[in-house]
């Protein structure tokens, strides 16, 4: 016979039971109240990192600057155009690409030793923020109501000094600094400038200074000796200031001159100081500019392949515009030998830029007499999806050139065969 269970063990057992169940239950309302807020959590985060959708897709949420995934795609001729507002979300910068793109997808790649040009892959970015500002600046409630910005009335103030050495029979000439240069880069909204100067009449010295990169307003502080002159030989001198702008592509700009005549300039108690006012250089036959823009094209001729390569590099100031803002534009360029056509290429679209840049190279197939009978076309053209293109301007080289800028590009390719030639030539009106 068992014996009978106490009381305390009866009341000692049902405590543990109730003890364990209290804790059981404690323990899976923590956990469900631990879920319920994580799922709060959750659903909160993801609801504010949805952004609007950009071509049917949703923007990365771990990238809160970005709400365009590829810039590239947004550049295709075929892709959907979409009015860029820059206080609306903020683009980041694109990669910077060391290859030259083709109008395929294929990479050009060409031989470092043909190419004496440097060629660098510009961004754009800036340059849409700037030309969206200006646009909407000048952009009337009527249309095509534009405010065009006119040129610069002065082209700046150019700062020396002068002073003779008897003792060494020497003339020195220290070049101080030039103020309110005009802007020569529209991206930087800057100047690369620098300063040549040579005494006339004889033009037997030449000395030039150092560039400094963007800025308006150099300050050169550079002083320069002329020894064997006489003092009686000072009054018949003039000293000739050219004011230049680095251009890494082609040949450096003109911005104005400065001419000074020594007969009235007293050096007897030391240097003298004196401001001399830039002004454009005075020519017999100066072309009028068309007012439709500039592009840089570069041109290599290569005899031994029957090829011509034309590399689309970049314009600016470009005129077109459209109801979105400035202009969609792009290059078509054709190959012609005599009337007959042989070849047609394009660019890329460049979206909302009065300043694109392209980087695009092409490779033409030429007969093997030469260069005698070919031409080749470029238009420049605003990209439009309902209507037809726009032109915005033209450029012929070869036979059919009439322009002297591309009829002397055209001239220094032929004699310079297998050798990269880059220059700015002014658009001309589209007929």
């Amino acid at each position: 016979m068992s014996s009978p269970v106490s009381g305390p063990a009866v009341i000692g057992t049902v405590c543990s039971v109730v003890l364990t169940i209290a804790v059981s239950v404690t323990v899976c309302i923590c956990r469900c109240h631990r879920r319920k807020l994580l799922r709060e959590t959750s659903f909160g985060s993801s609801s504010s990192s949805q952004s609007l959708p950009n071509n049917g897709r949703r923007a990365d949420s771990s990238s809160p600057r970005s709400t365009i995934s590829d810039p590239s795609k947004r550049m295709s001729p075929v892709s959907p155009a979409i009015p860029i507002l820059p206080q609306s979300f903020s683009m980041p910068l694109p990669q910077t690409k060391t290859y030259i793109k083709t109008s395929s997808s294929d990479t050009l790649s060409i031989d470092p030793g043909l190419v004496s040009t440097d060629y660098c892959i510009e961004n754009e970015v800036s340059q849409r923020s700037h030309a969206w500002t200006r646009w909407r600046t000048s952009w009337t409630r009527y249309g095509r109501g534009l405010e065009t910005v006119p040129p610069p009335t002065t082209l700046g103030t150019l700062n020396f000094s002068v002073g003779y050495d008897v003792h060494k029979s020497a003339f020195r000439v220290t070049i101080h600094k030039a103020n309110d240069l005009p802007i020569r880069d529209p991206q930087s909204g800057s100047a690369d400038p620098y300063i040549k100067l040579c005494l006339l009449p004889d033009k037997k010295h030449k000395v030039k200074t150092r560039v400094l990169r963007r800025t308006r307003n150099p300050v050169f502080e550079e002083t320069f000796t002329f020894f064997g002159l006489e003092r009686g030989q000072l009054p018949g001198i003039s000293l000739h200031f050219s004011v230049l702008s680095f251009d890494r592509f082609s040949r450096d700009h003109l911005i104005g001159e400065v001419t000074m005549s020594l007969a009235k300039v007293d050096m007897t108690e030391g240097e003298v100081t004196m401001t001399g006012e830039i002004v454009g250089k005075q020519t017999k036959q100066q072309q009028k500019p068309s007012g439709k823009g500039e592009i840089l094209v570069s041109l290599c001729y290569q005899p031994a392949a029957n090829r011509l390569s034309v590399v689309i590099l970049k314009a600016r100031n470009l005129t077109g515009y459209n109801l979105m803002g400035p202009a969609d534009p792009f290059v078509k360029l054709c190959l012609l030998q005599g009337d007959q056509k042989l070849a047609k290429k394009k660019t890329h679209v460049k979206r909302h830029t009065a300043n694109p840049v392209f980087n695009e190279s092409f490779i033409f197939d030429v007969p093997s007499e030469g260069l005698d009978d070919i031409t080749v076309e470029l238009q420049v053209l605003d990209h439009d999806r309902v209507s037809k293109n726009d032109q915005i301007g033209r450029l012929t080289f070869g036979g059919r050139a009439k322009t002297p800028s591309t009829l002397e590009h055209w001239k220094e390719v032929c004699e310079n065969p297998r050798r990269q030639i880059a220059k700015w030539h002014d658009l001309q009106q589209g007929h």
